[in-house]
């Protein structure tokens, strides 16, 4: 299937990342949108004040440059080197240029019109359900991309990874209990209990989006398939080693 991004096609796939990809792994760390808010108990006025109630999530694309000789793939340690940022900056030219447009503000803008992003919604009530509104808690919303969500460009300016954001996660960590004394840390660190919320979001509903969801899910039910029917073969494997097994011990 092949996807139009202003002048330029690209042809694409979806993308697992089981084996460790210190470049990717980098991305996603980058794009791992986080917004920390705080409510207080004692009429300390929340920070920000109001709380934020919803925030967006956008698509982003990673531009791979070839590695130095010798850097393993895995090494996280390593920091890009200058040759690695210049090829990388020009293949966005390149890219830019095959989209017909300027400059990268211009390429971001076209990526969010033909791809979308996702809208995540904070869920005050159901935290404030959760925990009442007898503890400080601090909140961090973050944003999750999903396997599904990122597509490998088939590019001839080099290898191009899509990322389009489907969801959020919130995650509640409860700082002070509220006493006639006033607030009682918990600990120093606060406490994790419990506190992790999904959504709710809007997913991006532009026909490309919808299609690379579409081709993800296809192409995901016969991954489902391939591995359902690894499984039963391993299963018989180790039926027929079990009953060598007990004849053996008889």
């Amino acid at each position: 299937m092949d996807i139009k991004i202003g002048d330029h096609k690209f042809s694409f796939m979806p993308l697992t990342y089981d084996v460790p990809d210190r470049d990717l792994n980098l991305f996603l760390e980058q794009q791992d949108k986080r917004v920390i808010q705080k409510w207080y108990c004692d009429g300390t006025p929340s920070a920000p004040s109001p709380l934020i109630q919803k925030f967006k999530a956008e698509t982003n694309l990673l531009l791979y440059a070839p590695l130095d000789p010798g850097v393993s793939p895995i090494d996280f340690d390593y920091k890009p080197s200058l040759r690695q940022k210049k090829e990388v900056a020009r293949m966005h030219a390149r890219i830019i240029k095959g989209t017909g447009l300027i400059d990268r503000t211009l390429l971001n803008a076209l990526l969010q019109k033909v791809f979308g992003g996702a809208e995540v919604v904070i869920p005050w009530a159901d935290i404030f359900a959760k925990f009442g509104t007898g503890h400080s808690v601090q909140v961090v919303s973050r944003v999750v991309y999903r396997r599904f969500a990122m597509m490998d460009l088939k590019s001839k300016e080099g290898r191009v990874i899509l990322s389009v954001p489907i969801g959020g996660r919130h995650f509640v960590l409860k700082t002070a209990e509220c006493t006639e004394d006033g607030p009682r840390l918990l600990t120093q660190f606060g406490v994790w209990s419990d506190a992790t919320f999904e959504g709710p979001f809007t997913l991006p509903d532009t026909e490309s989006a919808r299609a690379l969801r579409q081709e993800w899910s296809k192409w995901r039910k016969s991954e489902i398939k391939k591995q359902q029917k690894a499984l039963k073969k391993e299963t018989e494997r180790l039926k027929e080693e079990e009953k060598a097994l007990k004849e053996e011990g008889e």
